[in-house]
């Protein structure tokens, strides 16, 4: 896609596009929706210990369609081992 075509999904200028792709970011909903408008989704890990969280970020496709079954089945094993050692 290019920037003006990312810029119109989004509904900001190419030169705010522009500075996003060079990381001048100020929030975590304008991420969201820039990877949102190239067709990603965006999602959060926590690590800490034997910790780990994946969280979808609201407003993402993948928080809007998920279901726990569905994050459970791509969740990998070390992931699962850490959340087993957390209880």
């Amino acid at each position: 896609m290019t920037q003006k075509e990312v810029a119109k999904a989004m509904e900001v200028s190419p030169a705010r596009i522009s500075q996003i792709e060079h990381g001048q970011i100020d929030g975590l909903e304008l991420l969201r929706s820039h990877i949102s408008a190239i067709g990603g989704e965006l999602h959060l890990r926590v690590d800490q210990g034997p910790l780990s969280v994946i969280l979808d970020v609201p407003g993402s496709r993948a928080a809007t369609t998920s279901t726990p079954a569905e994050t459970a089945e791509t969740t990998d094993t070390s992931t699962k081992e850490r959340d087993a050692a957390w209880r």
